[in-house]
């Protein structure tokens, strides 16, 4: 594997992460009408706010 395959495969796997992360926090956020806030409300919304930083981050890069 040469230098630039590696930082391929390490820019696919975290972009998945980040795309994965953004899909759980919104997946939460859908949740709360079902389940109510407690527990669920401030951490999907922290999530979806990182996620959200890191994606502004990579498309302004």
């Amino acid at each position: 594997m040469t230098s630039s395959d590696a930082r391929f495969a390490v820019s696919v796997g975290g972009t998945g992460l980040i795309l994965a992360g953004a899909a759980s926090a919104a997946f939460a956020l859908a949740g709360v009408k079902a389940y109510g806030r407690k527990g669920i409300l401030v951490p999907a919304l922290v999530g979806l706010m990182l996620n959200g930083a890191f994606i502004a981050m990579a498309v302004l890069d």
